[in-house]
């Protein structure tokens, strides 16, 4: 065997299978190799993740709001423009539609909730003479109803009132408002461009291209379907609250919408005030009616709107969905709790894009997906795979485009 013999030997795996020069020359090396250095070396990198999530929150959180608006928008956008609208005004048209949404929302919830402070001492006196009967299990032996029900709505008041001063500062902040609006239309503007890179990416085996495509078809097909359910939520509350005379039904109304976007437990935590509030004005017996009222609204959006779109089309769990709005909402506060389900799918995107994490996407996911339909093609359910996460109409030309065409980007 000649020099050249030897070197192509050393390069090249022996016959047992093994890499010449793989066994470790010292200690430190044979430690790196064992088995449990790699899932140590991963929840180290997990640790560090998360501490620098929650660091940068206050910027993340609203930027991470910002994009998936803007990929919102953007079929609303290319649809505009296919009806021959110029994109400049179109976008300035759509957030600017976005920011009197906002601002009608928070006047309502800012003026009402003043009114609601200015009504404690009433509610105060309702609620002691309902708890009257229930004195002797409710109050300490020796004490009285109304320091009871005082001591109570003394911290309620004491909440609002930071509350009140929290939407006031948010309101001052009108530079962190124009900065992210700016950020938006900068998107929207971009989004054609941005796209085209994504295709050609998808177009050249891209993996993290392919799934982020895969990824904002999801999102809009989620917030669309939870859009509309939390309209009708909202609605139906609002006329269940108006029906038994319930104060600041508007206000309820409200928060049921936007909290309907928390997966499972939204809908109740934005009703728990209202049913309070039944229960001081008019007894025991209203507040049990709107209850039940609102737990079979809340079953009927979990049993047939919830299993469909979220557990069938974004293919997540239900057990991720929950723990995604734990682990969010902790990481990022309202807004996390608010963006729990996109935030997962991201995740979950990233992990697919890498070999090495690959299990622990798959982990993430309610049904295996190698059997999965190509874009198209008609799934179980009877509905295009792709063809449904349109959420405005199309003219005859873009029906016939397929849905993971960059005009879906941003």
């Amino acid at each position: 065997m000649n020099p050249a013999d030897h070197t192509s030997a050393s390069a090249t795996p022996g016959a047992n299978g093994t890499e010449a020069g793989s066994t470790p020359r010292n200690f430190v090396e044979a430690s790196l190799r064992a088995p449990v250095v790699g899932p140590i070396v991963f929840a180290a990198c997990l640790v560090i993740i998360i501490i620098g999530l929650r660091y940068t929150a206050a910027f993340v959180a609203p930027l991470f709001l910002i994009i998936t608006l803007a990929i919102l928008f953007t079929p609303l956008l290319r649809w505009l423009e296919r009806k021959g609208v110029p994109s400049g005004p179109a976008i300035v048209v759509m957030v600017a539609g976005l920011l009197l949404f906002f601002a009608a929302f928070f006047f309502v919830v800012y003026v009402s909730l003043q009114q609601l402070v200015e009504r404690l001492p009433a509610y105060q006196a309702m609620l002691a003479v309902r708890l009257a009967p229930l004195k002797g299990v409710l109050v300490p032996p020796g004490a009285q109803i109304d320091t009871f029900v005082q001591g109570n709505f003394a911290n309620v008041q004491a909440q609002l009132d930071a509350l009140l001063a929290a939407l006031s500062g948010l309101a001052s902040s009108i530079y962190y408002l124009v900065f992210y609006t700016f950020i938006l239309f900068l998107m929207l503007a971009h989004s054609s461009a941005i796209a085209e890179r994504f295709r050609k990416a998808k177009a050249d085996n891209g993996v993290f291209a392919r799934q982020f495509v895969r990824y904002a078809q999801q999102i809009q097909t989620q917030y669309t379907t939870q859009t509309f359910s939390n309209f009708l939520s909202a609605g139906a509350i609002l006329g269940t609250l108006l029906l038994f005379g319930v104060d600041f039904a508007y206000l309820w109304a409200f928060l049921a919408f936007f909290l309907g976007y928390i997966p499972m437990v939204g809908l109740l935590i934005a009703c728990i005030p209202a049913i309070f509030l039944a229960f001081i004005q008019y007894g025991i017996g209203t507040a049990l009616v709107v209850l039940l009222l609102i737990i079979l609204l809340n079953a009927a959006m979990d049993n047939f709107v919830t299993p469909r779109f979220m557990g069938d089309r974004l293919n997540l769990p239900i057990v991720f969905i929950m723990v995604g709005f734990i682990f969010w909402g902790w990481v990022y506060g309202p807004f996390g709790a608010l963006l729990a389900v996109p935030l997962t799918l991201l995740v979950r995107v990233v992990l697919e894009s890498s070999q090495a994490t690959r299990f622990q996407a798959q982990l993430m996911t309610a049904v295996d997906e190698e059997g999965e339909e190509e874009p198209g093609v008609t799934s179980v359910n009877g509905a295009l795979a792709n063809g449904a996460t349109m959420p405005y109409p199309q003219d005859a030309t873009a029906r016939a485009e397929p849905l993971e065409g960059p005009d879906h980007l941003t």
